[in-house]
């Protein structure tokens, strides 16, 4: 009986570091950079998931702006190109 118990104990660890341990690989796999559009410069960094993105270029910084254009990320057409202020907080 105590045998029983004590294999039920072991198996239910094992089971649950199996699980842990399958849950962990399979949500932190790391996710591809799509393939760059031609019309996108080479400047350009990929931020986004597996299955949304978009492409940004840091064009020129100035002392109180930023300039980015944000690129689509399956056909590189420009969605923004703006100017961005720097704020204190």
């Amino acid at each position: 009986m105590k045998r029983k118990i004590l294999f039920y104990i072991i198996a239910g660890i094992l089971s649950a570091i199996f699980f842990i341990v399958l849950y962990k690989w399979f949500f932190n796999q790391p996710c591809k950079v799509p393939e760059k559009p031609d019309n996108v410069p080479y400047s350009a960094v990929w931020k986004g998931d597996f299955d949304e993105g978009q492409w940004i270029e840091l064009v020129s910084m100035r002392e109180d702006t930023c300039r980015f254009r944000i690129y689509q990320d399956y056909d590189g057409s420009l969605i923004l190109d703006a100017d961005f202020y720097y704020v204190d907080c």
